[in-house]
């Protein structure tokens, strides 16, 4: 139910731009997550460009999902929002982040630490 409720929202406002944080990792990751394979041309120098600058502002690792990860993922919301969001004629760029260093939230100065490196 909650799926098919962020596929509806996503639908009726048109995203142009998804960002899906989970923990952890410290990684700006950016399509394909299905397969290894680059996604190539155009959209893939811009998601880069992208991943890099953030990254860079943020301290954070970048990459290809499973480069990162180190395994494929097949029906991520990475891929769906790019695909559908294109599909559709939105252009939407859809990149997933890892925030943090532990999957369990840490004290209220950590993650201070953690939300000012992504602020910006």
């Amino acid at each position: 139910a909650c799926g098919r409720a962020m596929e509806q929202w996503f639908q009726q406002m048109q995203w142009r731009a998804v960002l899906d944080y989970h923990a952890s990792g410290r990684m700006v990751m950016l399509p394909w997550s299905y397969t290894r394979s680059a996604m190539g041309g155009e959209p893939e120098r811009r998601y880069r460009a992208l991943a890099k600058k953030m990254a860079d502002t943020s301290g954070y690792r970048w990459g290809q999902i499973p480069s990162m990860v180190g395994y494929t993922a097949a029906g991520s919301t990475g891929d769906y929002y790019h695909i559908e969001g294109n599909k559709r004629g939105w252009n939407t760029a859809s990149m997933s982040i890892e925030v943090g260093t532990s999957k369990q939230p840490g004290d209220q100065q950590s993650i201070s630490a953690e939300i000012t490196k992504n602020v910006e």
